[in-house]
């Protein structure tokens, strides 16, 4: 079955190359230099420009998911959310979430994995190969199963339009030779 990686996917795969990372768990701190981003530790989280302040309090794995929230930021988005709309705020908090699930666990290395078949085994395996939280590995995984579930859903409605065309051509064929 083909799997249809999407721009956020393919945009993350990019990022990887562009700086010469194919593996996990590579140090937030070498990613942030090869990306040519600012990073800091500190008492609190924060991001301003190219410039990321981490919470040094934080357990590896929550600086590895904060970073790549972070990251979105300063990669995609302008303006201090202090004066944004909360609606907007929330729009641009949503899509730093969902840029750092992929850009923690990239699909291109999912994909590259064995994964354990049960869903417990298989988040704390991600969760220890990809320094993330079991939390985090686990939603991810959910998140990649329904993507999965999408492009199987996908090929079979293609295959029935696909089926339907074919029938109805050949119905009106059939049709018109009975004239």
């Amino acid at each position: 079955m083909p799997y249809y990686m999407t721009s956020l996917e393919k945009t993350v795969e990019s990022i990887y190359n562009r700086v010469g990372i194919d593996e996990p768990n590579i140090p937030v701190d070498e990613i942030a230099r090869k990306l040519g981003i600012d990073l800091f530790y500190g008492k609190k989280t924060f991001r301003i420009d190219h410039i990321i302040c981490l919470d040094s309090k934080l357990s590896k794995e929550k600086i590895k998911e904060v970073f790549s929230h972070e990251l979105c930021h300063c990669l995609y988005h302008v303006g201090n959310q202090l004066d944004m709309y909360e609606l907007y705020r929330q729009y641009q908090e949503f899509k730093a979430d969902n840029f750092a699930m992929h850009f923690c666990i990239p699909t291109f290395m999912l994909q590259k994995t064995i994964i354990p078949k049960q869903k417990y085994h298989a988040a704390t395996f991600l969760a220890d190969l990809f320094c993330v939280t079991n939390e985090f590995a686990f939603n991810r995984i959910e998140h990649y199963e329904r993507q999965l579930f999408a492009a199987q859903f996908h090929q079979r409605i293609s295959m029935c339009a696909e089926n339907r065309t074919n029938y109805s051509t050949a119905y009106k064929v059939n049709k018109s030779s009975f004239k």
